[in-house]
């Protein structure tokens, strides 16, 4: 036999050796996995805990529209003409400034003016007529008291009495007209002289100075925007918490996104849109900083109910589905309690409990999802309720 072969043999016999040594010392001396008589040990869940205190809630609905103006009036003139000036006084200063977007108005001041001389002519040809009908009336008057009296001596006949009593009673009649005749100038001779109806900014400026103009053309848009108004869709199954008058709310814009603005609601709509299922709400706004302008998104909010000294969770250590059994977990001497709870009011992330947590209590915030009734817990941390 060979060094070769050998060596393989010497080999092979020292692997079976060494393996035999092993088998040997773990059957002597190796480690069992459980110690024979005892239970295993159990698992401790470590959790996060808060202690339940009191506070406040309000439950409340948001919705969402544009802001409107609370009232906005386009400017037409009354009478047609040339748009002599499109022009306004400040009442501070006395200064002559074009009227424009942006210009502030007041109720009953003077904005535009329609050419007026051909108006003034008008009043003062109904100025004669009404003067020739006024002396024409007196003449006939004095004609009919006198053929009164002839008629009462029987000097005259009849006929001629009647023929001047008629001619009397044309001349009051014509007189009558004139002067209705001279009211209706001097209304258009005023009505060509165009003032706001109301105190607000111009918010759009639609035509230029020197154009001819019709009763229907648009000069200018007025908007009264110190108070402003939102007109939105509220479910009808909140019908029942929102009353004109009474119901808190509050609107944010993304223009003041840190910023509440207090709103009252004004009116609700008693009709009920049947394809949306909502009635109309009209919420106003005090607006004396005119922060708030038309065409701005708003959210709504509506406090539909508010509570005071009750208890109050964050909504995520609330188990269970809507509509079936809603729970949460407590610690007690070191040991996880499953608690049936019933709740309340919502408010984002805030929900009340009305039934089964009481101030003082352990309750778990996180880690719950790996409990069970009566698991041992470990609490690596107690911080503030959320």
């Amino acid at each position: 036999m060979d060094k070769k072969v050998r060596m393989r043999y010497v080999i092979v016999l020292l692997i079976i050796v060494a393996l035999v040594l092993t088998a040997l010392l773990f059957s002597k001396y190796g480690i069992p996995l459980k110690e024979k008589g005892k239970a295993p040990k159990k698992k401790t869940v470590p959790v996060v805990v808060t202690t339940v205190r009191l506070g406040s809630i309000s439950e409340t609905l948001e919705i969402s529209g544009e802001i409107e103006a609370n009232q906005k009036v386009i400017i037409k003139p009354k009478v047609p003409g040339r748009l002599e000036q499109l022009r306004t006084v400040l009442t501070e200063g006395g200064k002559v400034i074009e009227v424009r977007e942006g210009v502030r108005v007041h109720k009953g001041q003077k904005i535009a003016q329609i050419d007026h001389e051909e108006y003034l002519a008008q009043v003062k040809k109904a100025e004669a007529a009404v003067a020739e009908a006024a002396a024409n009336l007196e003449q006939t008057g004095k004609d009919h008291e006198r053929f009164s009296q002839l008629m009462e001596k029987k000097v005259i006949a009849v006929q001629q009495y009647e023929k001047m009593k008629t001619a009397y009673t044309q001349a009051q009649a014509g007189y009558q007209a004139a002067q209705a005749n001279l009211d209706l100038a001097k209304i258009q001779y005023r009505e060509s002289t165009i003032v706001s109806p109301l105190t607000g900014v111009v918010t759009q400026k639609h035509i230029d100075e020197g154009n001819i103009v019709h009763t229907d053309t648009p000069i200018v848009t007025i908007e009264d925007i110190q108070t402003v108004k939102v007109v939105a869709g509220v479910p009808e199954r909140y019908l029942k918490n929102i009353r004109s008058g009474k119901t808190p709310a509050t609107i944010k814009v993304d223009a003041f996104p840190e910023r509440d603005f207090p709103a009252t609601v004004e009116r609700v709509y008693p009709a009920v849109d049947l394809m949306t299922r909502t009635l109309q709400v009209e919420i106003t706004i005090a607006n004396k900083e005119n922060l708030l302008g038309p065409g701005m998104f708003a959210r709504v909010f509506f406090a539909l109910a508010h509570k005071d000294n009750t208890v109050v969770v964050h909504r995520d250590t609330v188990l269970g589905s809507e509509g079936g059994e809603r729970y949460v977990y407590v610690v007690a001497v070191r040991q996880s309690h499953r608690v049936p709870v019933k709740l309340g009011l919502q408010q984002g992330d805030l929900v009340e409990v009305l039934e089964g947590l009481k101030q003082g209590d352990q309750l778990v915030t996180n880690g719950m999802n790996y409990l069970q009734e009566g698991a041992e817990v470990e609490i690596i941390e107690e911080g503030a309720n959320k």
